[in-house]
């Protein structure tokens, strides 16, 4: 069977989109997470905001489901870890009570 899991592979990345998508994924990760712990959510929606044209360009330029299964599970993976590292984050920007920001109610 296919795996989708795992951490992508810079040895399995073409050149082009998929490298500039991968290049980023990393440093805006960690960017992302700072922010996080710190409470700052539009800090790191808009850290994530950044990987929007590295991700067009991905979509546009590059085919997932290619013949290769090393390459397409690798593909997957690459964008499961965008899934993983940065849903969570939009889903934070997301809650409102009443007019409140979500980063003013989760102050301890």
């Amino acid at each position: 069977g296919m795996q989708i899991g795992g951490q992508p592979r810079l040895d399995k990345v073409a050149d082009g989109a998929e490298k500039e998508l991968f290049s980023q994924l990393a440093p805006t990760a960690h960017k992302v997470d700072e922010f996080r712990r710190s409470n700052d959510y539009d800090s790191a929606l808009t850290e994530t905001a950044k990987l929007r044209p590295a991700l067009d360009k991905f979509f546009d330029d590059v085919m997932v489901m290619v013949d290769d299964e090393s390459i397409r599970s690798n593909r997957l993976a690459l964008l499961n870890t965008l899934l993983r590292e940065f849903s969570t984050i939009a889903d934070f920007s997301e809650i409102v009570t009443d007019g409140t920001p979500a980063k003013e109610m989760a102050k301890p």
